[in-house]
C-alpha cells in the first residue's frame, strides 16, 4: 500500500536507540523502563496515527527492522544490570518502544526473555505491553501478552473515525481485532482523543465507538480516555482542553457505567 508523503522528522519525536531506555515517565504507568526490540531509531508500525510522538510511518517494516533475540538478550541483561547497580528502583516496565510490537515474529520469545530478566532484577515490577491489537489474534501472540501483568490496547475510534485517527497502513482488520480481543485474560482499552487532523471527539464518534464496544460484547478492565502532550507526527494536531477531556468522559462514562474509567488530564 502506497505511503502518503511524510512531513519531516521534527524535534521532539522520540524514538529511541536501544533496546532499554528509561527510566521515564510514563503519563499513565509512573516510572518505568521501556522496551524496544526494533532497530535503532527506526519506527516499526502498521499505523499512522496522526498524534504518534515518533512521527509519520515512512515506510513498511524490513527484515533488518527486527532485533535478534540474542541481540536482545544481551542488551536487556546489560541495561537491567546497569540500573540495579546504579540503585533506582523500577516499578514498571514497559514493551512499546519504536512502533507496535507484535509486529516482530518472535514477541514470544522476546516477552519470554523480558520476564525472566524481571524475576531476576527487579522481581516486584509489573510488566505493560502498548499494543494497537491488530496481531493479538496470531498464533501464540496473544498467549504470550497474557503472560505479562497488563496490556494496553489503543481503539481511537471505529469506522471512518479509526481511519482518519490511526491511519491504518496494513495488517488491519475488525474481525481480527475482536477475535485478539476476546483471546486477552484482561485488558485496558486507550482512546487517544485530539482536535484537528483525524479529529475523533464528534458525539457521532464517540457514541458509534461505546456501540461498538457494546455490540462485540467487549469487556475491558478500563478505559483510559488521554490527549496529546507530544509533538505529534502530523501538523495542526491539537490536545483537547481541561473541559473538553470532561466531556468526552462524562459521555463514556454514562454509556459504559460498569467500566472504569480512567482520564489524563492535560496541563494547562
Amino acid at each position: 500500500m502506497a505511503l502518503q508523503d511524510p512531513l519531516p522528522k521534527k524535534p521532539g519525536h522520540d524514538l529511541v536507540d536501544g533496546c532499554v531506555y528509561g527510566p521515564v515517565r510514563s503519563r499513565r504507568l509512573g516510572w518505568s523502563l521501556g522496551i524496544n526490540w526494533f532497530a535503532p531509531m527506526t519506527k516499526v508500525c502498521n499505523f499512522d496515527c496522526v498524534y504518534c510522538q515518533l512521527g509519520p510511518t515512512d515506510r513498511l517494516p524490513r527484515r533488518e527492522d527486527f532485533v535478534g533475540l540474542d541481540v536482545f538478550s544481551q542488551e536487556v541483561e546489560a541495561a537491567f544490570a546497569r540500573v540495579v547497580a546504579a540503585g533506582v528502583p523500577i516499578d514498571v516496565i514497559t514493551i512499546s518502544g519504536n512502533g507496535e510490537p507484535t509486529l516482530h515474529p518472535r514477541t514470544p520469545d522476546l516477552i519470554d526473555c523480558v520476564l525472566a530478566a524481571r524475576d531476576r532484577y527487579f522481581p516486584r515490577a509489573r510488566t505493560w505491553v502498548l499494543t494497537n491489537g491488530t496481531r493479538i489474534h496470531v498464533d501464540g501472540v496473544a498467549e504470550a501478552l497474557n503472560r505479562l501483568d497488563e496490556r494496553a490496547v489503543k481503539l481511537d475510534g471505529v469506522g471512518p473515525w479509526l481511519i482518519d485517527v490511526d491511519k491504518p497502513l496494513f495488517g488491519f482488520r475488525w474481525e481480527a481485532l475482536v477475535e485478539g480481543l476476546r483471546k486477552l485474560r484482561d485488558y485496558h482499552l486507550q482512546v487517544m482523543v485530539v482536535r484537528g487532523p483525524g479529529e475523533n471527539v464528534a458525539p457521532a464518534a464517540l457514541v458509534e465507538w461505546v456501540g461498538w464496544v457494546r455490540r462485540h460484547a467487549l469487556r475491558p478492565k478500563s478505559v483510559q480516555v488521554y490527549t496529546v502532550d507530544r509533538f505529534p507526527a502530523y501538523e495542526g494536531v491539537r490536545p483537547l482542553s481541561r473541559s473538553e477531556m470532561a466531556q468526552v468522559a462524562d459521555c463514556l462514562a454514562w454509556h459504559l457505567p460498569d467500566v472504569p474509567l480512567e482520564v489524563v488530564w492535560p496541563e494547562e
